[in-house]
């Protein structure tokens, strides 16, 4: 009995640790110290393990409990990434924007089942109205999204897509270097201002389907094992470093935007990511601002993971945010309402 008490007393020390280093992780450069972004991704659950321990210790009677409460406190200004309350506050002029990764959307091949599934899909994303701007991400089959959804104005680049009701007055694309990935932003025409779209997909770590195996099939008395976890954290190193870069590029962009500017997409990162902060640094984030519940966007095999946001500046009054849990990709789509905070003079 002694022995398995030390041995929690360890996890709980061990648990702190890790839980104090995924607070530094956005404030830590990650070509400088990359080991902070697995403490970053892991923060949910970490976030869970020392409710666990405050639990455990107080049902024992053990002070210990201190310990978790001390880490949870510490790191309170970071809960509201994953768990919010809010009022929503929308009404029928306000304009309705979405994000979806939809890369691993999966077409039946027979004839019969496709029309089926084209009509579900087409239903869930004009119920209970069609997005007045649809941005996506991994848009491979993208003529299925244009024919299906009938949008009239579009800006398309590789794999990411933007598409209005509203008319676009100007669009562009910025490839990140040495990578598939980069931003596509469209100027769209709404009301009596003109909005700027952002839409942007950073580097992934490229690990769902190796993690995958991992889970199912690990042995850790195999070489093979500990070979599959060496190439996953080289991976989610590489990966995390290109990140780093793009998002550099990405809030230059934004920062010299003259008009309100929505930016969103998949960034492949956490809340608690150095990449997240630099980018949402002086935007508001419509999860935190209008969100309730848990905000999990990645219905993946890594559980627990916010990865796409909607963020707009200064002159965006987020009114309502909402994230259906449907299961036509790996990700969530996340929709969320807003006006213009000031009209123009």
């Amino acid at each position: 009995m002694k022995a398995l008490k030390k041995f929690f007393i360890f996890l709980n020390i061990l648990l702190f640790i890790a839980t104090i280093m995924s607070y530094l992780a956005p404030y830590v450069n990650p070509t400088k110290a990359w080991i902070f972004p697995f403490f970053a991704t892991a923060y949910f659950w970490m976030f869970l393990g020392n409710f666990v321990f405050i639990g455990l210790w107080a049902i024992i009677k053990n002070k210990l409990w201190l310990l978790s409460f001390l880490a949870l406190l510490l790191g309170v200004q970071h809960i509201g990434s994953y768990l919010n309350i809010s009022m929503s506050s929308s009404s029928d002029t306000d304009i309705s924007i979405m994000s979806y990764n939809v890369g691993k959307q999966a077409f039946p091949r027979d004839k019969e089942a496709y029309a089926q599934y084209n009509k579900e899909f087409t239903d869930f994303m004009s119920h209970p109205d069609k997005p007045d701007i649809l941005c996506l991400q991994e848009a491979g089959w993208f003529r299925f999204y244009k024919d299906s959804l009938s949008y009239p104005h579009v800006q398309k680049a590789g794999t990411l897509a933007i598409l209005s009701k509203h008319e676009i007055k100007d669009q562009g694309i910025i490839n990140f270097e040495k990578s598939s990935n980069r931003l596509v932003w469209a100027d769209i025409q709404v009301k009596d201002r003109i909005l700027r779209v952002v839409n942007i997909h950073l580097q992934s770590n490229k690990i769902s389907d190796q993690a995958e195996d991992l889970v199912n099939n690990a042995d850790f008395k195999e070489k093979k094992t500990w070979l599959g976890i060496k190439s996953v954290i080289g991976k989610i190193k590489r990966a995390t470093s290109m990140r780093t870069r793009q998002s550099i590029d990405t809030k230059k962009f934004i920062n010299a935007s003259p008009y309100p500017t929505i930016v969103l997409g998949d960034f492949n990162d956490t809340p608690l990511s150095y990449t997240y902060r630099h980018i949402a640094k002086g935007l508001k984030d419509a999860f935190k601002q209008k969100g309730n519940g848990i905000g999990i966007t990645f219905a993946g095999v890594i559980p627990g993971l916010r990865i796409d946001y909607i963020l707009g500046n200064k002159d965006i009054q987020f009114k309502r945010y909402h994230c259906p849990k449907v299961d036509y990709s790996d990700h969530y789509p996340i929709i969320c309402h807003f006006d213009f905070k000031h009209t123009p003079k």
